[in-house]
Formats: C-alpha cells, sequence, structure tokens
C-alpha cells in the first residue's frame, strides 16, 4: 500500500509504503530525508500507546537499543515520538523472515539449522553483555537477508517495554506463548537465561517443522511450558537433541550459558546431515512432540555443571518418546 498525502514521520522520514503488519504496528517502507536512504518504519498500534508510562520507557530505554551493533541483530537507528505516535526507525532488511522459510520448507537439514542458531546465539549474546534481553525470541522475529541469506534478529526488546508496565496489573507477559520460558510464565522478569530457552525451542521448530508445544491453543502452549518437555524426534542427532534438552531446562539456572552453546553448534554445523528430517504437521496433536514431564521431583539444578551434549558418534538414539 503506497503512503497517503501526509506521509511525514517527524521531520527526517518519509513515508513510502506498508511492508506488513503485525500484533505490535504496521511496518513501513520509509525514506530517511537527510541521507536519501530507504530504511524501515515501525509504527507503534494506538493502543500501545495510550499508556504513558510507555512512552517513558521507550525514551529511557531507547539509548540502550540504538547502541547494539552486530551483524546478526537489525540495527535500531532511530524513535520517533510525535503526538500519539510512536516509530521505531530500523535497517530496511529485504526479505522474508525465518517462519515464512520453515513454512515453504518444512524442515531444515541439520547443519543448515545448526548454523543458524549458532548465529542467532551470537548476536543474543552481544545483546545480553550490552544488558540487553529480547524477550520474544521465535523464527517470525528473525529476518532472511535476500541478498546474502544472513539471519538478522529484530525487535530487540520492544516486547519487554511494552509489557512491562501493564504486566503487573493484568497479569499479562511479554512474548508468544509457544516459547516462553517457564519462569516468566510464573511472573519473574525475563533475564538471559529466557532467551536461551526460546532459542532451544527455535532449534526444535527448524528441525521438526513446529515448536514442541504447537498444536493446542494458547492456554494449551501455556500450561505445556510448565508441565511437558519437547519430545525427542527420530532422526535428531545426540549433539543437537542435547542443545535442545540442555537449553529447554525448565529452571533457568540449569540452562548453559550462550557461550558454550555456541561452539557446540558451530561443530554440529560441520558435522551434521545434509538432509532435513520430516515435518510434523501443525494439525497434529501436541503429544507428537510433547511429552509430559515426570511425577517425581526432580533435583535442583547444577548452574556450575558444564554443558556437554552427549557425543554423535556411533551411538544409537533412544526411543523417539524418551528425553535423555
Amino acid at each position: 500500500m503506497i503512503a497517503a498525502m501526509d506521509d511525514s514521520l517527524g521531520s527526517s522520514y518519509r513515508l513510502v509504503e506498508i511492508l506488513g503488519e503485525g500484533a505490535m504496528g504496521t511496518v513501513w517502507r520509509a525514506l530517511d530525508r537527510r541521507t536519501g536512504e530507504q530504511v524501515a518504519a515501525k509504527l507503534l498500534h494506538p493502543r500501545l500507546t495510550r499508556e504513558p508510562d510507555t512512552v517513558t520507557r521507550f525514551v529511557r530505554e531507547r539509548t540502550v537499543l540504538i547502541r547494539l551493533r552486530h551483524p546478526g541483530i537489525v540495527s535500531i537507528r532511530d524513535f520517533v515520538l510525535e503526538g500519539d505516535r510512536i516509530a521505531i526507525v530500523m535497517d530496511l532488511v529485504t526479505g522474508g523472515d525465518l517462519s515464512a522459510l520453515v513454512r515453504r520448507s518444512g524442515t531444515l537439514p541439520a547443519a543448515t539449522a545448526a548454523t543458524m542458531t549458532a548465529s542467532l546465539a551470537e548476536a543474543l549474546a552481544h545483546a545480553h553483555e550490552r544488558g540487553v534481553v529480547h524477550c520474544d525470541v521465535k523464527p517470525a522475529n528473525v529476518l532472511v537477508d535476500q541478498a546474502t541469506g544472513a539471519l538478522r534478529l529484530t525487535d530487540f526488546g520492544v516486547s519487554r517495554i511494552l509489557h512491562s508496565s501493564t504486566a503487573s496489573t493484568t497479569g499479562s507477559v511479554a512474548g508468544t506463548p509457544v516459547f516462553l520460558a517457564p519462569e516468566v510464565l510464573r511472573g519473574e522478569r525475563p533475564s538471559p537465561a529466557a532467551d536461551v530457552y526460546a532459542l532451544g525451542m527455535l532449534l526444535y521448530e527448524l528441525l521438526a517443522g513446529r515448536p514442541p508445544f504447537a498444536g493446542g491453543h494458547g492456554l494449551s502452549a501455556l500450561h505445556s511450558a510448565l508441565h511437558m518437555a519437547p519430545r525427542r524426534l527420530e532422526g535428531m542427532s545426540d549433539t543437537l537433541w542435547g542443545v535442545i534438552d540442555a537449553c529447554t531446562a525448565k529452571e533457568p539456572a540449569a540452562r548453559p550459558p550462550l557461550d558454550q552453546v555456541t561452539p557446540v553448534l558451530h561443530a554440529a554445523a560441520r558435522t551434521e546431515s545434509q538432509l532435513p528430517l520430516p515435518p510434523v504437521s501443525r494439525d497434529e496433536p501436541l503429544s507428537a512432540t510433547a511429552i509430559p514431564l515426570p511425577n517425581t521431583p526432580t533435583s535442583p539444578p547444577q548452574p556450575d555443571t558444564p554443558f556437554a551434549p552427549q557425543p554423535d558418534a556411533g551411538t544409537s538414539s533412544p526411543h523417539p518418546g524418551t528425553r535423555t
């Protein structure tokens, strides 16, 4: 859709055309009047900007978000506060998102999935070192550069900013149900470990064609995050299953830090299969990709235990219904 007559965004940008719409707002192709560059501008839905505290939080946190500079992150260039409008001006990445790629492909080869997840882990680690938690890691928030095929995470921290003032009064939480860590559902403040959890869920989706707790409504996904575990599918290697299993641990202290996950994924990218697994249909029941947690209490997490997925060489996979 081409912009209407009043196409100005602040004094520095001109809206050109709508690129897409989502839960948080409308993304426009825009022109930076100062440089002539094309950029992306996300105009947040008015219903998200009526809270006075929302504007305050954007002003407070925009300096941190603008300083995030990494090849795997869609850089935020500017925030525009204009009347009742809030716009986030970002790099323009031409291409679709990772969710669309998975839907077209069904599943991705294990080697490709490992490579992609490693690059996302590096981008997240960069943000975590600077005190920024994404809070909504999912394939739809990963853009695939049409020219290079490189992945770039978008919407860093925006979900947390929008939800933080209302969560205490409404009980709402930031993020997408099938990727939410259990502690976030319990009302705890998201930490880097919540992004690690979502990264494990994302890797599972790349290999299986859907996240583990899909196959039900939103409440089912929330219940599953607390009471179920991902099901190991036949053909998942010991190495990548080890990453998924560790990253999706229910207790945040039991999840490995990203600097331990990333080298494992890089090594897996060199040795994993180039063939994809059969996709699990999104119409299949929840039990196709999830199993109930055992009723017996689990031992306390051991945060100092180094992350060490089982080697993949010459080992046999357990039954698909087991979680090791």
